[in-house]
């Protein structure tokens, strides 16, 4: 059986589950596939969010929900020579207001939470799926090929 959706995002990290959100709540049917068992268990960057804005634009007020471990309250900034330093140490109140401008948080709690929020708009979260290529009609992008399911997933959106 052929598994047709409107649109596959692969990876459930920030950037793809904000965009299955964004998808979702326009009314499309969406993949999300994650390759680790949940979104966040294979993440490859740090514990900084320094956009939340953009967050905020998806989902306002997303920080009296979120699991988010402290605000940015300041930002510094340090240039190194051979043998000297140069440290620029920027505060503001506002920083630690909201909209916030930065957030620690832990990211396998922080994306399982926005990829469940994606899962609450409709989109469908796949995880413990790897996609190792892309499938082709022509030059057209139609869809994945995934490692586990029936192996292949079509969308015109991918």
């Amino acid at each position: 059986m052929k598994q047709q959706f409107d649109a596959i995002v692969v990876g459930a990290g920030p950037a793809g589950s904000s965009a299955a959100l964004a998808l979702a709540r326009a009314g499309l049917q969406v993949a999300l596939i994650e390759r680790g068992e949940y979104a966040g268990a294979k993440n490859v960057s740090g514990a900084v969010l320094y956009a939340p804005g953009l967050l905020g634009d998806l989902l306002p007020n997303y920080w009296e929900e979120a699991p988010i471990e402290r605000y940015l309250t300041r930002r510094i900034i340090t240039f190194l020579g051979r043998e000297s330093a140069l440290s620029v140490d920027f505060r503001t109140n506002h920083y630690a207001q909201p909209p916030y401008n930065g957030l620690m948080l832990l990211r396998p709690k922080f994306d399982r939470w926005l990829a469940g929020k994606a899962e609450e708009a409709g989109a469908v979260l796949i995880t413990s799926t790897v996609v190792d290529d892309l499938l082709y009609d022509g030059e057209q992008v139609v869809g994945v090929l995934c490692r586990r399911l029936q192996g292949e997933l079509y969308a015109p959106v991918v």
